[in-house]
């Protein structure tokens, strides 16, 4: 698994020294030029919210190996290993499991959310974010928190996370694999993302 986490992480292709704020350029111009020169619609984001948001990420999920998951399954008194699955909590990735735990504080999450401009992160003309954008916000070395985030967020139904690996159901598990590898996870965002949000909020039971 750990090729694949280098892979992942030769994705975001620059370092970035250590800053107080980070910032982001967005264009809503599908021309890749336009976005190069395209240096007024800018969103600083303070470092120490990014630093939070990924903290609570690492409390509140885990990653577990396929290999392990699988032990534990044979191990258990279930008879259907998706059962297995759902009942705790698992998601798959194709390269290893996230466990989100599910006592986490919904409104906590949205609070840390909230300070992070994620529509300034989507693909121009789309309502989408890909994976090396959020790792890219995430820092250096967060291969992993990007998609553990990525899951919780769509866990709490706050978006849908498009994984080729769930998804593409009569695809060989290899090709499958090669896709996901390469960085092909999205987060779907739909067009009213913060009033969904705060909807959804208003509905929990705090």
């Amino acid at each position: 698994m750990d090729h694949i986490i280098q892979f992942c992480e030769n994705l975001i292709d620059r370092e970035e020294p250590r800053m107080d704020k980070h910032q982001i350029v967005k264009s809503d111009s599908l021309d890749p030029l336009d976005n190069m020169s395209d240096l007024t619609n800018t969103h600083t984001i303070n470092c120490m919210d990014i630093e939070n948001l990924s903290n609570f990420v690492q409390i509140w999920t885990d990653v577990i190996s396929i290999e392990e998951v699988e032990q534990q399954y044979r191990t258990s008194l279930y008879t259907d290993i998706q059962d297995f699955i759902n009942d705790n909590y698992l998601y798959n990735t194709g390269f290893f499991y996230v466990k989100v735990n599910h006592n986490l504080s919904v409104l906590e999450f949205f609070n840390l959310l909230s300070k992070i401009p994620l529509e300034s992160l989507k693909s121009p003309g789309l309502h989408q974010i890909p994976y090396s954008s959020i790792a890219n916000l995430f820092g250096n070395g967060s291969c992993q928190v990007a998609i553990q985030f990525m899951i919780l967020g769509h866990f709490l139904k706050f978006w849908q996370l498009i994984n080729p690996f769930t998804l593409m159901s009569k695809t060989q598990e290899s090709t499958k694999l090669i896709l996901s590898g390469m960085g092909n996870l999205t987060i779907y965002l739909s067009p009213r993302f913060i009033e969904n949000c705060k909807e959804l909020i208003e509905t929990v039971k705090l």
